[in-house]
């Protein structure tokens, strides 16, 4: 990796190296520097750089008003992964246009050395974190002044490897010690929670959020409980390490899906959304029109992985990438159930016909009682995990999954149909891997039906 979140060397000399220890020391100063910026500090610990700097750069690249206090004079350090991203071919030079939160930049390089580079490689690489130095410069003059833009000077992509080796390494450490389902409880430390001192209720909540790394079919997912149980820190990781887009606010059919202007998609390199805060998604009218059509665009999204935005031409947006959504919201001191709950929220937006469709596309369903929810707050761990240990954890799991077979229908409750039953069927796939079991047994399917059909944990 040239210059990433974890100093490793060559991919080829990776093979002969011994797995790492998947956690990362924290030193107490980061947290100093997390509070201070307001960064995660699951990011300052994973890059090998200044924590000052890596924090300052992180808070100029995703935060619009920081930005502007900070580019003042011309000159920014900036951290962040597009939003959106394009490439023009101008002369002899190819202008990559970078879009973040806080703006557009551009990355000028000569048209020779940007074909060294295959499509796909390019791809890869501009859906990734990166920090660079940018400064002001003129762009064209105009009739009414000269129009300015950002510019890429220096740019440092942060590439994460993919750790299966160590992430093995903690599978069998954890099965020598006595675990009876190492493989999850390894993905529940990866996580920060400690599964020596969670209970099965608690289990069956924080397998929610695992089982759509686990499955090579998008695998959607609504979890309900009360703050503090780690939702943010989780989906922080997911974003961080795993690409995935997340929404503390209600989003637009622009934000989710892309600009129609441009025709540059937002969801294209997204490898999952996570969308948070779902419960306040009814509080107040102005976004409503908005939150509508991004409603409307997510059940086709999440049914055939087909990102629609815009009803035809040259603007329309069209994106198939087929990937997991999962929606998370705050829930009072008695636990309600969380289908019931996707109804009266999406109801309220889009009408019966249209909750009705998005309850369908939900496949794992979860609510938690607060005495599972202290439970789950006191099990976090104060450890920071390697994100390529994380990421070798996704490709592990997903290799297993693609191995089995789908369980046949006979073993599926008679209850569960059409998308449901295919549902379960998935469902109980992804515990198959988790549990090391058969896809078709029957304390696995017992499982699979739970989630599906909707489960209160108290």
């Amino acid at each position: 990796m040239a210059s990433g979140p974890e100093t490793q060397p060559k991919p080829e000399a990776r093979k002969t190296l011994e797995p790492v220890v998947p956690f990362i020391k924290v030193d107490p100063r980061l947290r100093v520097v997390s509070l201070r910026y307001k960064v995660p500090i699951e990011i300052l610990a994973s890059i090998k750089l200044d924590p000052e700097k890596v924090a300052r750069a992180y808070r100029t690249g995703n935060d619009r008003t920081y930005f502007e206090l900070a580019s003042v004079k011309g000159k920014v350090t900036i951290m962040g992964r597009p939003l959106a991203f394009g490439a023009v071919a101008k002369e002899d030079e190819v202008w990559i246009k970078l879009t973040l939160p806080v703006g557009t930049f551009y990355w000028v390089m000569p048209r020779t050395e940007f074909v060294k580079t295959t499509p796909e490689q390019w791809y890869e690489k501009l859906s990734s974190w990166f920090i660079a130095t940018a400064e002001r410069r003129p762009i064209k003059k105009t009739k009414n002044g000269t129009i300015y833009g950002w510019f890429i000077r220096k740019i440092a992509w942060l590439k994460i490897d993919e750790d299966v080796e160590s992430f093995k390494w903690l599978v069998e450490k954890l099965r020598g010690a006595g675990h009876d389902d190492p493989i999850l409880n390894a993905m529940l430390l990866l996580l920060r929670y400690n599964p020596k001192v969670l209970s099965e209720d608690a289990k069956s909540t924080l397998v929610a959020r695992i089982i759509p790394l686990v499955a090579t079919e998008p695998i959607h997912t609504i979890e309900l409980t009360i703050p503090g149980t780690g939702k943010s820190t989780v989906a922080t990781m997911y974003s961080f390490t795993l690409n995935w887009l997340y929404f503390t606010e209600p989003p637009s059919v622009a934000t989710l899906i892309g600009d129609a202007r441009t025709g540059k998609s937002t969801i294209a390199g997204a490898r999952g959304v996570w969308l948070d805060e779902i419960d306040k998604w009814t509080r107040g009218t102005t976004k409503r029109e908005d939150l509508r059509q991004a409603i409307e665009a997510m059940l086709t999204g999440m049914e055939q992985g087909l990102w629609i935005r815009g009803k035809g031409g040259e603007k329309q947006i069209k994106v198939y990438n087929p990937i997991p959504v999962y929606l998370s919201g705050n829930v009072g001191l008695t636990p309600a159930h969380p289908r019931e709950v996707v109804m009266s929220v999406i109801e309220a937006i889009v009408g019966r016909p249209g909750a009705l469709a998005f309850n369908e596309r939900i496949t794992v369903a979860v609510s938690v009682h607060k005495d599972v929810a202290d439970e789950i707050q006191r099990s976090v761990l104060p450890t920071i995990v390697r994100p390529s240990v994380l990421r070798g954890a996704v490709k592990y799991l997903q290799m297993k999954y693609a191995e089995l077979n789908d369980p046949p229908d006979h073993v599926v409750d008679s209850r569960f149909k059409g998308r449901f039953r295919r549902h379960v069927k998935r469902v109980a796939k992804a515990l198959a891997v988790l549990f090391e079991r058969t896809p078709d047994d029957p304390d696995v399917i017992a499982v699979a039906e739970k989630l599906v059909e909707g489960y209160v944990a108290c």
